[in-house]
């Protein structure tokens, strides 16, 4: 803001020195860590030059190059190169794993933070299923690998009393196997198991990957569909179709087809069974 005052003052009050005296040319600034386009021992008042920066440099604002321009013996926009971070290119490709939260670009900024999500069934030499790898200094931080999980009777595997705390599934229960060697997960009815559904404890004290129990229903509430009997909520599994009765304003009694289908709830109007059965409702 000082420096836009500055200027604004000498626009006002060097027109008229200029008047006087006529206006003065401007020696050739100085540029560390760059150069100049067009180099000379003076420039004539008006002159507008461009400079570039060295590697690992870049002009000061938002561009790679930069401008200046001679007005009566002193430059406005005084050619200045600064420290530029230095950038990660693409981050590598690895077998069995995709990066979950970063777009493909041509260049990451200095600490970006890259994630890699192993495929199902393989884990990084961790035991894990993610890991971050940042960039720092213009290369990217230790890339995992992701290799097949270890099944539970590996040699890698311990007894599960060295990871401590059994991890926690909600919806799911996990059950001791053989010689406390591994988990066993099971869901709680109306859910999935999506993930592994066996865990183990790696040597080092970490758990293999761990399942989620998914919600695998569909919840009717009878209140919101004024055709049909309130009879409260009902839970259809994925995949089932119901018959809940309507409300009697029809000669012969009349339900609705209500089907789950993908965790989406279907209802149909109100039909009689006639109709139900010829697929007509």
């Amino acid at each position: 803001m000082g420096m836009r005052c500055l200027q604004l003052v000498l626009l006002l009050w060097v027109p008229g020195l200029l008047q006087a005296q006529g206006p003065q040319p401007c020696s050739a600034p100085s540029l560390n860590a760059g150069f100049l386009l067009s180099v000379q021992e003076s420039y004539p008042h008006g002159t507008k030059i461009s400079y570039s920066c060295n590697d690992g440099y870049k002009a000061e604002g938002r561009g790679w190059w930069g401008t200046s321009t001679c007005f009566n013996g002193l430059w406005f926009g005084i050619p200045v190169c600064i420290k530029n971070p230095p950038t990660c290119r693409e981050p590598p490709r690895i077998s069995n794993a995709a990066i979950i939260n970063q777009d493909f670009q041509d260049v990451f900024t200095q600490d970006t933070e890259v994630v890699y999500q192993c495929k199902d069934g393989y884990t990084t030499k961790e035991g894990a299923t993610k890991k971050s790898v940042f960039c720092r200094a213009g290369v990217w931080t230790d890339v995992p690998t992701c290799a097949p999980t270890a099944g539970p009777g590996s040699k890698d595997n311990v007894s599960i009393d060295n990871c401590g705390e059994i991890p926690h599934v909600p919806n799911g229960n996990p059950e001791p196997q053989e010689q406390q060697r591994s988990l066993k997960y099971t869901c709680q009815n109306f859910y999935k198991l999506v993930g592994p559904d066996t865990v183990v404890c790696h040597r080092g004290g970490t758990w293999s990957e761990v399942p989620k129990c998914k919600e695998d229903f569909c919840l009717l509430d009878t209140t919101k569909y004024p055709d049909l009997i309130n009879s409260g909520n009902t839970f259809i599994r994925n995949g089932d179709t119901e018959y809940p009765r309507c409300v009697d304003k029809w000669t012969l009694k009349n339900y609705a087809v209500v089907r789950c289908i993908e965790g989406n709830l279907s209802v149909s109007r109100c039909c009689n069974w006639a109709k139900i059965n010829f697929g007509a409702c």
